[in-house]
């Protein structure tokens, strides 16, 4: 047996006085038996009682997505104290997290498969370990945890500039890999699509080729309601209708499950910080056929089993998300969608949701550089910087705020993209307030 997360009945813990972590899931050890301290840690961080930041002060509360990650990091930490007879009260961070507990994750000792795990697994798993220890220290239930950390100024380098900052980094962390864009063609992108499409229901190929179209995370396609495209395409929302078809793109809003700020509940999903996304209209169409015909005949089967007029009612009025089960008529599960997406005809190995969002900022920001190759033939100084600057415009502008984030490592990963792909050099410290040198660059340039 191994430690296990469980999620307890909502309804059931809160009538039994338990209301405010009747959402949080608790710990069972390796006997199946509650585990005591495991448990109450992720309570208290589970209702902002602390927090390894603000240790002594109450804050706000981390998200239930965020507790499972605790929860799931914090129980492999615990299998393998116990695997190896470590007891909590006595653990170090030298001696057994860094030495022990991550030098065996990083040698595939301890991993499920016995293959080395990445770098950021392990300094999350680790960091979850120093925040449970430092959590029973403060509860003194244990002699305080030290976690040495370097405290200094590091150079960062950003778009079109360098800048120092204060740093603080925690001795001993693995180094992560740093992250290599691996882009598929546009056939291996329909050759996947088309095999989703055939081996799975139709539901499945629409949610995947959502993701494909929207750059979605995968809890935003889960959440995603009948509402989310407007029903009556009368009141969409069309960039410019005087284009050509193929070219008209709708918006729709995105907030359900999204990544970032908690603004409550919604029938169970997480309300985030809104953004708002493009469509093509061919493909809002398909949304709309696929609302008006086949999730229709999918809701049927559920709520034909439902024996009451009332029961019938409640059933439509509740079930507000979008994509049903065809068999079943219930909502596609999170993990029903990603088995989906993991069964057809794969570019990699490795491809997921995720990587699609790479795949859609890479194809946005390959379009819109097109046009502007001819800068190349300009002196080398002079065509990256100006193809650096319109590459950050795009990202900035178009990219990031469809993705849902502004991560200047990950516009420096496109950018280093982009570079390899038309062979220009990337002009990072290239000050924008510095009037003179631009204008100096641009008389050189002609």
């Amino acid at each position: 047996m191994t430690f296990s997360l469980v999620y307890g009945d909502v309804k059931l813990v809160a009538d039994a006085g338990f209301g405010k972590v009747a959402h949080i899931p608790h710990i069972l050890d390796s006997d199946h038996v509650y585990h005591r301290l495991g448990s109450k840690y992720l309570n208290e961080r589970g209702i902002g009682h602390w927090n390894p930041e603000n240790r002594f002060t109450p804050c706000t509360a981390p998200t239930d997505r965020s507790i499972k990650d605790y929860g799931d990091w914090l129980i492999n930490f615990l299998e393998w104290a116990e695997t190896r007879k470590i007891k909590l009260h006595q653990c170090e961070y030298q001696t057994h997290l860094i030495d022990r507990y991550q030098a065996e994750m990083l040698s595939g000792k301890w991993s499920r498969d016995g293959k080395a795990l990445s770098g950021t697994t392990v300094n999350l798993r680790v960091q979850e370990a120093c925040n449970f220890l430092k959590w029973m220290a403060d509860k003194e239930l244990r002699t305080a945890f030290d976690v040495p950390y370097t405290v200094g100024r590091a150079q960062q380098e950003t778009p079109l500039r360098k800048r120092r900052h204060a740093s603080k980094q925690r001795r001993g962390k693995a180094q992560p890999k740093k992250k290599l864009l691996r882009i598929p063609t546009d056939d291996e992108i329909a050759k996947f699509l088309a095999s989703i499409y055939v081996g799975c229901d139709e539901v499945y190929g629409l949610m995947c080729e959502t993701v494909l179209v929207c750059a979605l995370r995968r809890e935003e396609i889960h959440c995603w309601r009948v509402d989310t495209l407007d029903p009556n395409p009368v009141n969409w929302v069309i960039n410019d209708k005087t284009a050509p078809p193929p070219q008209q793109r709708v918006q729709v809003t995105i907030k359900y499950g999204a990544k970032g700020g908690d603004f409550g509940l919604d029938n169970g999903d997480k309300v985030g910080p809104e953004r708002n996304v493009w469509i093509p209209l061919g493909h809002a169409y398909r949304l709309h056929n696929y609302y008006m015909k086949g999730r229709n005949n999918a809701l049927r089967k559920s709520i034909n089993k439902k024996r009451s007029v009332d029961e019938k009612k409640q059933s439509i009025k509740s079930n507000v998300h979008l994509f049903l089960e065809e068999k079943t008529g219930l909502r596609v599960s999170y993990s029903q969608f990603y088995h989906a997406w993991k069964s057809g005809d794969l570019p990699y190995k490795e491809w997921t949701p995720h990587f699609a969002r790479d795949w859609w900022a890479c194809s946005v920001l390959w379009k819109a550089m097109q046009e502007y190759k001819v800068l190349l033939n300009l002196p080398s100084q002079v065509s990256s910087v100006l193809l650096t600057m319109h590459a950050i415009t795009v990202i900035q502008i178009q990219i990031s705020p469809a993705l849902g984030h502004a991560s200047e490592e990950t516009t420096m990963t496109y950018l280093h993209w982009i570079s390899d792909m038309l062979g220009f050099n990337i002009i990072i410290n290239y000050e924008l307030e510095n009037e003179d040198a631009y204008e100096k660059l641009i008389t050189v340039g002609k």
